[in-house]
């Protein structure tokens, strides 16, 4: 059997860890990829329902989510001119409420599944997130 010297064994060594890091860089970016997928997705289905969420009755939505496929309209809209432009297109465009995010947040299926994933802090913090959307609710109850 044949010995390696030590330099062979270090230059080994550094070509395995440079592959890591490419490796890893393509599955962070890739996480990214699907995040945003993601969320475009959830966001445009959200009046409609989808396989995650279901389908409900829009009828007995709020007027809000009733309203969403005029914001889709409105975000395509102003993607559009932004490309024109050459800008990249903000995200919070289409400001969601906090009620309508956390939806879309806890619908989340395929961002929560990788650890490299930009939703993998969201997923850390969903339960105090919820907690201070129920006590706001119940603080709007009282108030009323």
């Amino acid at each position: 059997m044949a010995t390696m010297s030590n330099k062979e064994l270090d230059a080994k060594l550094r070509a395995l860890k440079e592959k890591l890091q490419v490796e890893e860089s393509d599955w962070i970016e890739q996480g990214r990829k699907l995040y945003e997928l993601e969320d475009k997705f959830l966001r445009d289905t959200l009046l409609e329902g989808n396989i995650l969420t279901g389908w409900g009755e829009p009828r007995t939505a709020p007027v809000r989510i009733r309203n969403a496929g005029v914001r889709k309209r409105k975000r395509e809209r102003q993607e559009a001119a932004a490309e024109r432009v050459g800008k990249l297109v903000d995200q919070s465009t289409s400001a969601l409420t906090a009620e309508e995010q956390l939806k879309v947040d806890r619908h989340r299926l395929a961002s929560y599944s990788s650890i490299y994933s930009p939703a993998e802090a969201l997923h850390a913090i969903m339960e105090d997130r919820e907690r201070t959307q129920v006590g706001n609710k119940n603080k709007k109850k009282t108030l009323s």
